[in-house]
């Protein structure tokens, strides 16, 4: 959390959210509690990095911009 600059209760209600969208699960074992993806996790995860391949794909294509002059009269 320290080196993610994020707080603890940010951090709570983060994984809260996720796990009511069944993305995450948690498990206490006695004083620790564990948190993992679910199918549905490993799914968004999946399609996450599908849609950042897509951005990263076309930001290595070469831009081609139109320019448009207008004159005035």
């Amino acid at each position: 959390m320290y080196r993610a600059n994020l707080a603890w209760t940010v951090l709570k209600e983060a994984l809260q959210v996720l796990e009511e969208r069944g993305i995450l699960r948690t498990e206490s074992k006695g004083h620790e509690i564990y948190i993992s993806l679910t199918e549905q996790g490993f799914e968004t995860l999946r399609q996450f990095s599908e849609v950042e391949n897509a951005f990263s794909i076309v930001a290595e294509e070469p831009r081609q911009e139109t320019f448009y002059a207008r004159t005035i009269a």
